[in-house]
């Protein structure tokens, strides 16, 4: 029987920066507040060592990323680096190079006067890097935009989020597992 743990750092608008902490600025001019680059990673990563204390290293091990809208507003020409930093930044930290990462995309929603500039790009970056990592996929929100905003899913999109979510991980899972049956090494650093 395999047990199932989950740990769960989830704060609304969050720009990538607060997980990230090597990130550095573009052209955009945001500066982060002191203590600030890394804070909520910093948070998850507490939560996760909280959740795992006295038990076994889980194997194996999913990263699920949802985030992007507060970086569609400025800071999309750094965002990739970012993206790809965070996902060394967790498989360093947990020192497993085996870790698989579920991306999901922002929504195609967008106002004709949408403050968010580089909604595009982040799309576009998100699909970018779950397509170059053989242990990542993406997950397709675009028809899930709630009625509250359009921006925002309704309580039937929050659960068929996370289905896709699911449904993602355990494809990783089983083609990674299927790979070191057929003769891959252990990538646990």
């Amino acid at each position: 029987m395999t047990t199932l743990v989950v740990v769960k750092e989830a704060v609304y608008g969050q720009p990538i920066y607060k997980f990230y902490r090597d990130w550095k600025a573009d052209a955009s001019g945001t500066v982060p507040k002191p203590g600030e680059t890394g804070r909520l990673y910093k948070k998850l990563m507490e939560k996760v060592d909280e959740a795992m204390a006295g038990k076994p290293a889980p194997d194996p091990v999913t990263f699920v990323w949802m985030q992007g809208e507060a970086d569609a507003k400025a800071d999309g020409d750094v965002y990739e680096q970012s993206l790809k930093g965070l996902i060394a930044q967790v498989r360093g930290d947990l020192k497993r190079n085996d870790v698989t990462v579920v991306i999901g995309r922002l929504s195609d929603y967008a106002k004709a006067d949408d403050p968010r500039p580089y909604r595009g790009k982040i799309r576009e970056i998100q699909v970018t890097v779950a397509t170059a990592d053989p242990l990542a996929a993406w997950v397709d929100t675009d028809d899930l935009n709630g009625t509250y905003n359009g921006l925002h899913y309704n309580k039937d999109g929050y659960r068929i989020l996370g289905e896709r979510f699911a449904a993602q991980a355990i494809a990783l899972i089983q083609k990674q597992a299927a790979a070191k049956a057929n003769g891959g090494t252990s990538t646990k650093l």
